[in-house]
């Protein structure tokens, strides 16, 4: 009661330190009647210092602890609740920044409504060192060493493999052609000739590169229809995602796609069509190409189906209605091939 006095002066505050003193000269008597076993309680510690808080900052009814109380609710069971439970702690950063950013925005929109002539400086920005860099990890070896064409069409749901791989390359060769002029090429590229099997992915992790560690952030699958060891079927995983777009004209401007495969090209296809690129061919001053030391990684790339592009949202939702791009209206998907050379998706 004695730290509850709404003034205090310095006979209560002698009062105080002479009452907590008698207090520890008697309290070995619960350990002697065996109700407790020690006195090890940090909140039992925190009295010795009430009496030099109330001359530093006051009497003890001007602050209490709700507002840390609830700063742990919004910032912590909240931000836990929105999580997997799964590496929650960059799920929960990544909540509470999008909560920032939500309220900054709102502000903004308010302060336009009111047409304020007050200014507001913006926030201030990190500097390029202290903020990470995203980086996309693959597994060593793909999830499939060798799949054929047919499988693709068949169990990856990738009818126009081959076309988009024509164009692909095609447009690699040339790279100064439109996409119109492209496809109009791309019939010189005989792949059907050869018998090729691609190595398939059926993961693509995007990770934040913290310097000495990297944490994952998220997974994009593309996985067919399988069965578990119970002989159960498991359904298709193919996750939609956002692709750099080049309609915007100067502004970057994003596509939603689905992903159907990710591979890698196979060697032979590399030497034969891709060997001048330099993400794909390997220089070299011999013939053999075992004794390059240097021979350039394997791209990744995918076959996605495109979606219409965002129109105007919804008046009501806000949300904005896409739907699958059709070859003149049918009931075919229209498909290409794009690489993974930065995580920009």
């Amino acid at each position: 009661m004695l730290a509850q006095y709404p003034i205090h002066t310095k006979l209560t505050l002698t009062n105080l330190c002479d009452a907590l003193s008698d207090f520890h000269a008697l309290k070995k008597v619960f350990i002697q009647l065996g109700v407790r076993a020690d006195w090890m309680i940090p909140k039992l510690h925190m009295l010795e210092h009430y009496a030099d808080m109330i001359q530093f900052y006051g009497t003890t009814d001007n602050y209490n602890t709700e507002y840390t109380e609830q700063l742990h609710i919004n910032m912590a069971k909240e931000a836990y609740q929105s999580t997997n439970m799964k590496d929650e702690f960059l799920q929960m950063t990544l909540w509470l920044e999008h909560c920032e950013k939500i309220f900054q925005h709102d502000e903004t929109i308010r302060w336009c409504l009111q047409d304020s002539t007050v200014y507001n400086p913006p926030p201030p920005t990190i500097p390029s060192l202290l903020r990470p860099t995203w980086c996309l990890t693959m597994t060593k070896r793909p999830s499939v060493h060798r799949v054929s064409v047919e499988r693709l069409v068949t169990n990856y749901g990738a009818v126009d493999f081959i076309p988009s791989l024509s164009c692909f390359i095609t447009s690699r060769q040339q790279p100064q052609l439109s996409w119109c002029q492209v496809e109009a090429e791309a019939w010189r590229i005989t792949i059907d000739d050869f018998d090729f099997d691609f190595p398939v992915y059926h993961y693509l992790k995007f990770a934040i590169d913290e310097g000495l560690t990297s944490q994952t952030v998220n997974i994009l699958h593309a996985k067919p229809a399988r069965e578990d060891k119970h002989s159960n079927t498991l359904p298709a995983w193919f996750d939609p995602a956002l692709v750099p777009s080049s309609r915007g004209r100067g502004l970057k401007v994003y596509q939603v796609v689905q992903i159907r495969v990710i591979f890698t090209l196979p060697q032979v296809l590399i030497q034969e069509y891709l060997n001048n690129d330099p993400d794909f061919g390997v220089s070299t001053s011999t013939s053999d190409l075992s004794t390059q030391p240097n021979p350039s990684p394997p791209v990744h790339l995918a076959y996605v189906e495109l979606f219409t592009k965002f129109e105007a949202s919804n008046p009501i939702t806000g949300l904005f209605r896409i739907k699958r791009l059709l070859h003149n209206n049918s009931h075919h998907h229209i498909a290409c091939i794009i690489p993974f050379t930065s995580p920009e998706l």
